[in-house]
């Protein structure tokens, strides 16, 4: 072979290890990258313990006012039957009533 052939195979192999190495530097560093936003998008744990916490919070304060809501409706219902019922009983106590003074003045017809 002669010299210059000699010299292109030599600047073509630094030319193709020079793009090697950079690409060998590019993917090193898009596996760093890819690493670091893999840990960066695992919570720490002090933040899932707070978010834990936050939950449990959460679900506590939710079964209370379950609780109180639900007392509330079953008060409301028994004032709702009791009020109810008073007005039957009212209501009951007018018509007996009403009943004893048209038996009253039927009798008073019949006796005249």
């Amino acid at each position: 072979m002669s010299s210059s052939t000699e010299r292109l195979i030599a600047k073509e192999e630094k030319m193709l290890t020079s793009v090697a190495e950079s690409v060998g530097s590019t993917l090193g560093s898009l596996a760093a990258k890819v690493n670091n936003a893999a840990s960066a998008m695992m919570p720490k744990p002090a933040t899932r313990r707070r978010t834990v916490k936050r939950a449990r919070k959460t679900l506590r304060k939710a079964a209370k006012t379950a609780k109180r809501v639900t007392a509330k409706a079953r008060t409301k219902s028994r004032s709702t039957v009791r009020a109810t019922s008073r007005k039957a009983a009212a209501t009951a106590r007018k018509v007996k009533k009403t009943a004893r003074k048209v038996g009253k003045a039927t009798r008073r017809s019949l006796s005249r």
